[in-house]
């Protein structure tokens, strides 16, 4: 992989958030990180009508990052990614592997599957001799609308994925980092709420919702829910701690009131502080605004990873592009 960089790039309705990353040896650089404010949410439903706006918008994110960061991955929306969970023998290969994978994720779908882009990742196998894997898939015409858009504004997509296998990436260094894999990570935005964990069998799992801001008068509400949600989704109901990422500033009272409300520690974390660049783990946040780049950070780590090795992680990225 060389001296190259690569930049994790996340949307949300008000701002575009990116991260550059480097390696250096068996660490990782941080090189830059850049916000820029938009009026649009890229993922919306008028894409065609913001196209120009959004082209101009990276053009001027583009400007402001070093040159030879333009390879980038992207985390995509949630909503733009179906996942589904199957099993096959695991005497299949090539061929034989991937039509099995294909069929069964054919199974309900409301689209043929020649238009989606899939990947997949095997999890764990059982005593019967069926692995288990969770397969990915996005239309392949939302995936070249923003192939296409990245390209005219300078940027070289080499990954897409979701917004919340990007927060499993952070889930997985903090769970090493802090020596803890009973915390779930939750990554609190102004349109959505994700949850992450590691479940007993070491299979990840992952929640993501719209959570309903009627009503929830303070983010303690507002992650409340989302954490009974995630235990009832996913069927785990022993997490002790949760650590948080979040795109606003956090009260101290807040916190403690996520403690009492769920019987949970809490800790806000510094996501660049889980990465090997001089970010002390254990020192106060002397920005919180660093909380909201955990999806870009996310990203561009899945981003290094894809490009050279498994340093990071034991899962790969997946390859939606």
């Amino acid at each position: 992989m060389g001296n190259s960089m690569i930049t994790g790039l996340d949307f949300s309705p008000k701002s575009v958030k990116a991260v550059v990353l480097k390696q250096v040896g068996q660490g990782v650089k941080l090189i830059c990180h850049k916000e820029i404010p938009i009026e649009f949410y890229v993922f919306s439903d008028n894409f065609s009508q913001d196209y120009q706006k959004t082209v101009k918008k990276l053009k001027e994110l583009r400007k402001s990052l070093p040159f030879n960061s333009s390879k980038v991955s992207v985390a995509i929306d949630d909503t733009q990614v179906i996942c589904k969970q199957i099993q096959i023998d695991s005497a299949l290969r090539g061929s034989e592997r991937f039509n099995a994978i294909l069929r069964l994720m054919s199974e309900g779908l409301s689209c043929a599957i020649d238009e989606l882009n899939i990947d997949f990742v095997a999890t764990r196998t059982t005593a019967d001799h069926l692995t288990c894997y969770l397969v990915y898939a996005a239309q392949k015409s939302f995936i070249e609308q923003y192939t296409m858009l990245l390209m005219e504004s300078g940027f070289y997509p080499m990954l897409v994925d979701s917004q919340s296998r990007a927060l499993m990436r952070l889930w997985l260094l903090a769970s090493r980092y802090y020596k803890r894999t009973n915390w779930l990570l939750a990554d609190i935005s102004s349109h959505r709420i994700s949850i992450c964990m590691s479940a007993p069998d070491d299979e990840l799992l992952s929640f993501s919702a719209t959570i309903d801001h009627q009503g929830l008068s303070s983010i303690s509400d507002y992650l409340t829910q989302a954490i009974v949600q995630f235990r009832n989704d996913v069927g785990l109901d022993d997490p002790v701690g949760c650590w948080l990422t979040c795109d606003r500033p956090i009260k101290q009272a807040e916190i403690e009131l996520v403690v009492q409300k769920n019987k949970l520690q809490c800790q806000l974390i510094c996501p660049f502080s889980l990465i090997a660049h001089g970010f002390d783990a254990n020192r106060p946040l002397g920005h919180q605004h660093h909380s909201s780049f955990a999806i870009a950070l996310g990203a561009s780590l899945n981003g290094l990873h894809w490009l050279g090795g498994d340093r990071f992680a034991q899962d790969k990225p997946l390859a939606l592009a």
